[in-house]
């Protein structure tokens, strides 16, 4: 395993908890999954990708996430066995709900598919 990927497996884990442990902001709502980090070649960057599920709005958590920025990276730097930490850049990841989207439009494909068929 690279330097980087370790690093990104590292930083994955420790904001998970970080993020679900440490964070109390009251806009923080729901179940928040860091489903993947990706960090630049220089190490400077950071971009972490959120599943959020049963939010009362997603764009709110996100946006207070960014706000508690500071205090995740300090929070961060504290179990992170690296010389600098990457300025963290929140992203969300909607892969989940595009992944259901396309499962739906499969499903509805098949459905009128077969009754072509029966025809």
């Amino acid at each position: 395993m690279h330097k980087i990927d370790r690093l990104e497996e590292d930083i994955k884990y420790y904001l998970s908890n970080i993020i679900s442990e440490k964070v109390k902001n009251p806009n923080v709502t729901g179940i928040i999954t860091v489903t993947s980090v990706k960090v630049t070649k220089d190490l400077k960057y950071a971009k972490v990708y959120l599943s959020i599920f049963n939010a009362r709005s997603k764009n709110k958590v996100i946006e207070e996430i960014r706000k508690s920025k500071g205090f995740i990276k300090r929070e961060l730097s504290l179990v992170l066995k690296a010389r600098n930490i990457p300025e963290l850049i929140f992203e969300e990841d909607d892969s989940m709900e595009y992944g259901s989207y396309m499962n739906d439009v499969i499903k509805k494909l098949n459905i009128s598919h077969e009754e072509k068929l029966e025809d």
